[in-house]
């Protein structure tokens, strides 16, 4: 499994519901390990060491080199070495 940095950076402006999204919110940012990178159509779940989910976003629709797009909110992401 590999380590990820995540921090919400928008909300998806497509969705005129992102605004209800606030989970995103609660923290500068979340921090965790992933089996697979952010994958269109899946929820990208972080977990900790221990295999308690840290975050579990909705489904990714859109992914770049740096960040994805969920249905509700925008991410930076970075791999963790």
């Amino acid at each position: 499994m590999k380590k990820y940095k995540i921090s919400k950076i928008g909300e998806n402006t497509d969705n005129e519901l992102a605004s209800m999204s606030k989970f995103g919110n609660t923290q500068k940012y979340f921090e965790g390990y992933s089996k697979t990178p952010p994958t269109i159509g899946e929820r990208f779940i972080l977990r900790d060491s221990l295999g308690s989910t840290v975050i579990n976003t909705s489904p990714v629709v859109k992914v770049e080199e740096n960040s994805f797009k969920t249905v509700y909110s925008v991410y930076s992401i970075q791999e963790i070495k």
